[in-house]
């Protein structure tokens, strides 16, 4: 194996994201919240009250912002422990480039070769096959399809949690189901009224057709989280944080077995 460095990175990344599924799953286990029923008396309509009793733990987007620290640094080892063997030495800047920018990214000197802080610079112990590839997965070649490259992603993600604050990990229903006792005559359908469950919250509500039938309501919750939309709007359509991240893993692994085939 050509990249030990990267590849433990990635490991340590996916031990975080179990350890963070663990942590969630002992969550739901203890049921952290409490769940009651209010009825409007002028309408008739009845609801079900959502309120949590304890808080998302804190330290769950302190893993969070480990696994995207791992991720972007196996990147940089990769481009290091690959540049060795190629130019026979190590080499210093080097670094797994990231660019919007694709003029900024093939920018060299006079003499052709490539200029300080470029694209090119970064990955110059490289061969031509593997700069070639790294090349093709940039964020401005990824534009010109209308797709976002996943580094671009990690880059931003992992410069949030760097430079300005953690992304912040909000609750969310994944899965709700709910059962009347004994069946209940509606006066129109039942709704669902929040997933958010961040806060005290209306789940359902109903209006019975008889006012004075005794219901009672039994509801199973599981709780996911989700990035908060600041985050989600680096993440389209996958806002939930065990899959975004678990995308994120799966395609920093596929980026080095690339490199890794092209050395």
């Amino acid at each position: 194996m050509l990249i030990q460095s990267a590849r433990a990175k990635v490991s340590r990344a996916s031990k975080h994201l179990a350890a963070l599924g663990e942590s969630l799953w002992g969550f739901n286990e203890r049921k952290p919240y409490r769940i009651t029923r209010e009825d409007d008396i002028d309408s008739g309509e009845c609801f079900l009250i959502y309120e949590p009793t304890e808080p998302v733990p804190p330290f769950w987007p302190v893993i969070v912002g480990e696994i995207l620290y791992n991720l972007h640094s196996a990147l940089d080892h990769a481009v290091y422990e690959l540049s060795i063997p190629e130019s026979g030495i190590p080499l210093q800047r080097t670094a797994f480039p990231i660019f919007d920018d694709e003029d900024a990214f093939f920018k060299c000197k006079r003499d052709g070769d490539p200029a300080n802080k470029s694209g090119l610079d970064r990955i110059r112990g490289l061969n031509e096959p593997t700069q070639a590839y790294v090349a093709s997965i940039q964020p401005f070649n990824a534009r010109k399809v209308n797709k976002t490259a996943l580094v671009a992603v990690l880059h931003e993600m992992s410069n949030i949690d760097k430079h300005r604050t953690v992304h912040i990990c909000r609750r969310n229903i994944a899965v709700q189901s709910y059962t009347f006792f004994p069946f209940v005559d509606l006066r129109g359908p039942v709704r669902t009224l929040t997933r958010n469950l961040d806060e005290r919250a209306k789940l359902l509500s109903w209006t019975p057709a008889n006012r004075d039938q005794e219901v009672d309501v039994k509801t199973d919750i599981v709780i996911d989280i989700f990035f908060d939309q600041t985050s989600a709007e680096v993440f389209p359509g996958k806002e939930r944080v065990g899959k975004a991240l678990n995308n994120l893993v799966l395609g920093v692994n596929s980026i080095l077995d690339e490199m890794e085939a092209r050395a």
